[in-house]
Parts: structure tokens; sequence; C-alpha cells
């Protein structure tokens, strides 16, 4: 969700910032057409929720059949939420009447808040009723089991939302754009000269570096408790060479089963445990969890990750610079679908950045996690350690092959249920084992994956140097 949510944001600003700047009218109307837009929106999500919540208390058994139902409800409520919120900014030019018709175009961060508020609002309302269906889990669980089970307020499920959706695009987006703004209304001419791009270039680098601190404060977390766990993962990080500066604890009352890795300095590395997870699952399973940390580390899939990020804007500035009649020819192309000149710019920015990183992103993200996933087994014994009953190796048995299990269940998943960046538990497992049956298949994996790195680095750095060359050559300097 959040990478769709971030490419939504995106495509909002970028549609906005080339709209035109004259009035259209009919603010009014407009207006009313937009709240239809959230109401649809949130009335679907109030219904998906109200009937899995109503099955929930029905039938509690059912739980894995009901919220397998609700994880394809709120795909398709996904996207009704993504294409009413663009539709809102392309036909109903949403920015125009904010910015033009209401005369607030003028006013630092007003302005951007207001046109991301049709993408915006209909999530805090969707999450108000989606909350109904936590709630029914969490009752039907305590009187199924007699368990006390945590029971939050709809306030405090809405702020948890927020802080894991929302809080880590929209801190930097809006320091970003208030800085942008402020550099408008000061020196308006400066943010079409060179200098202008490279002014946010610190700001962007100082983000990239300090964004552990902002996940470890946007999320509610705290330093794991001393004791056998923390001595075991401590001991496993510093073995391999990859100490973190800190193992934190993520609560979220229950509701998430996960781990992250963050921090490309060693200095400001942090590895996020949830405490559902550390609830339901073993030290041995945590340990070759924490494993799959440390092989995201081990292999810089953080920095791959940036890269592959960057790479489609390195790709278009090379073809700008290189080749500027094939990136005419492609600017070009929005108009021959009937897209108004004034947005085609933006519109073939969120096409081609989108798309790209769309399909890019998502294959190669799912290849790094089963490099992460072979140096969890690796880090934690190997196949050949874990033995079954009959004394016989076996992968099956193996902590990291049972946590995977564990999440799917946890996260009320199929084993064949994949996600963007992730492959299916049962395609991991599969992924293992035929790495334990050839002894050649991973070495010939970690090498596929070396190419496609020195690819995409080469990629990232042929974009720098041509925007690199524009620049001075607009300055005079070439």
């Amino acid at each position: 969700m959040q990478w769709t949510l971030a490419l939504a944001v995106l495509a909002t600003i970028v549609l906005a910032e080339s709209a035109p700047e004259t009035a259209v009218g009919g603010a009014s109307y407009r207006l009313i057409a937009v709240m239809a837009g959230v109401a649809v929106v949130s009335l679907f999500a109030t219904a998906a929720a109200g009937v899995t919540a109503a099955g929930l208390r029905r039938d509690f058994d059912r739980r894995r059949q009901l919220l397998m139902r609700f994880s394809r409800l709120r795909t398709v409520h996904g996207m009704l939420w993504l294409g009413i919120a663009l539709a809102t900014e392309y036909y109903l030019s949403w920015s125009r009447v904010v910015r033009a018709d209401w005369g607030l175009g003028d006013i630092v961060l007003v302005d951007e808040l207001l046109i991301l508020a049709p993408l915006l609002l209909p999530l805090f309302l969707s999450w108000a009723a989606f909350y109904e269906v936590d709630r029914a889990i969490r009752l039907a669980r305590t009187a199924a089991t007699g368990e006390s089970t945590p029971l939050w307020t709809r306030g405090g499920y809405l702020l948890f939302q927020a802080r894991h959706q929302l809080g880590l695009l929209m801190v930097p987006l809006l320091i970003f754009l208030t800085l942008h703004d402020t550099v408008r209304v000061l020196e308006p001419d400066l943010l079409d000269k060179p200098l202008g791009a490279a002014l946010f270039g610190l700001p962007i680098a100082a983000l990239f570096l300090l964004f552990p601190l902002l996940l470890r404060t946007v999320w509610q977390t705290e330093p794991l408790p001393a004791g056998p766990l923390r001595e075991r993962l401590t001991a496993l990080a510093l073995a391999n060479g990859f100490l973190p500066t800190e193992i934190l604890l993520w609560r979220t009352e229950g509701t998430v089963a996960n781990a992250a890795v963050t921090g490309i300095w060693r200095r400001l590395r942090y590895v996020f445990l949830s405490d559902r997870l550390l609830a339901h699952f073993n030290d041995d399973e945590l340990v070759a969890v924490f494993g799959h940390e440390l092989g995201h580390v081990r292999y810089r899939h953080l920095l791959m990750r940036g890269l592959i990020v960057l790479a489609p804007v390195a790709v278009w500035w090379s073809v700008e610079y290189w080749l500027p009649g094939m990136a005419q020819a492609i600017a070009g192309v929005p108009a021959t679908l009937g897209v108004d000149d004034s947005l085609a710019g933006g519109f073939t920015a969120i096409v081609l950045l989108g798309g790209i990183l769309a399909v890019l992103l998502g294959s190669y993200s799912q290849r790094l996690e089963h490099e992460a996933d072979l140096y969890a087994v690796e880090v934690s014994g190997g196949p050949a350690a874990w033995c079954n009953r009959h004394g016989e190796p076996s992968l099956a048995v193996h902590p990291f092959v049972t946590a995977l299990e564990k999440l799917a269940y946890l996260n009320g998943t199929s084993r064949s249920s994949r996600s963007w960046q992730h492959a299916s538990i049962a395609r991991r497992i599969e992924f293992l084992e035929r790495a334990a049956a050839e002894p050649r298949f991973a070495a010939r994996f970690h090498a596929r994956l070396r190419t496609a790195a020195i690819v995409l680095l080469a990629t990232v750095l042929c974009g720098l140097l041509s925007q690199a060359l524009a620049a001075a050559t607009a300055a005079g300097i070439i």
C-alpha cells in the first residue's frame, strides 16, 4: 500500500504542477463532485468492513476465508480510491480550483494540502471503517480462547494507520513542499535555473542518510529488552560483521507480523521486530528471521532498492541529453492519446516512472528477497543442520521455513498469495529447496544479481552524468 500511495501522491503533485495557472470556473460544482467521490470510496470501505465484521462475529472459525475475501475487497477498494483520486485532478482540474479559482496558490503549503485532500481524506474515512474488522477479530478471539486481547480505540487505530501508512511519506514530502513554496515566494525565478534543482540536493541526501531516524520516530518503537533472545541476535550479527545500531521492538498492538531493516550507513542502522512476531515465533525462528534482515545488509539491498527507484529517472535524463529527438517523440505521445498539452509532460513522467517501477521494482525486489532467504538459511545453520524426527536432514523443519509458514497464517494469506515485492511463501520455499538440492544454483543466482547491480549502478551514474552535463550546458559552462 505504501508504494501505491507514494505513486498516487507523486502523480497528484506532478499533474498539479503541470496544470495551467488559469481559473476553470464552476468551483462549487467541482467541489460537490469531489465530495461525492470521497463518499463513494468511504461507503465501499464501510460496506466491505461491515460484511466482514458481521461474518467474523457469526462464525470466527471461518476467519481465514473471510479475511481472504476482505483482502480482495480491499484490493478493489484501492483501485476505486486511486481511480477516483486521479480523476479528481485530471478531469475536475482540482488543483486549478484551489490555486486559481480560490486564489490559494501563493500560500505556503496550504494549496498542496487541499490538492491532496481528495486523495488522503478517503483513506482516513476508510481506515475508520476498517477498524470494525480489527475490533471484531479481537473480540471474537477473546471469546473463543479466553485470552485477554488488547482492544484499541478507533482513534488509536487511525493514529497507527496514519503513522504506518502516511508518516514515512508525508513528513519528507511536507518538508520539501515547504522548501519549494518558500523559494517560489522569495525567489520565483530560482526554481527554473540549474541552481534551483541543486538546492534540493542537500535535503535529499540528508533524508537518505537520516531516514532510519525518521522511521524509528514515526513507528512506535523501543529497544528490544535484554535477555537470551537479544544476546543470540547480537552474537549472530557480530559473527557476520553487521551489528546494527539498535535492535528495536516495533509496537503495533499485535496488528503486524513482520520484520524490517533500514540504514545504508552502519552508524544509523536498525532492525525492527514487530510485537506480533515476538509473540508467535520461537527464538530459533526469530534468529532465522533476523538472519534474513542481515542478508539485506550483507548484499546491500537497501542501496540497490534506492538505485532501482532512481533508474527510470536516470534513463530519462540520459535520453533527454543524448537522444533529444527520441525524448521529444516520447513526450509527444500523450497528445496523440487525447491528453491536454499542458499536462503532457506530467502524464509522461507518471506513466514512465509508475509503469517502470511497477514492473522493475516488484520483480527486482522479489529476487532480493530470495537472496536474503538464502542468507537466512545459511547463517542459521543451513538445511543439513536441521533434522526431522527420523534424524534425516530436512529443509521443511528449518526455523526459517517454519517462520515463513507462520507468516502466511498470521497475516491471513494463503501460501500461494504473493505481494508486489515478495514472492509467495510457497515459491520462496520451493526456491530454497532447489538451492539445497542443486549446489551451484545459489552461486549462479548470486552472480546474476551481481551483474544486475552493476548494470543498475552504471545506468544511474550515466543519468547523473547526463544531468550534470545538461546543467553545465544551460549555465554556459560548456
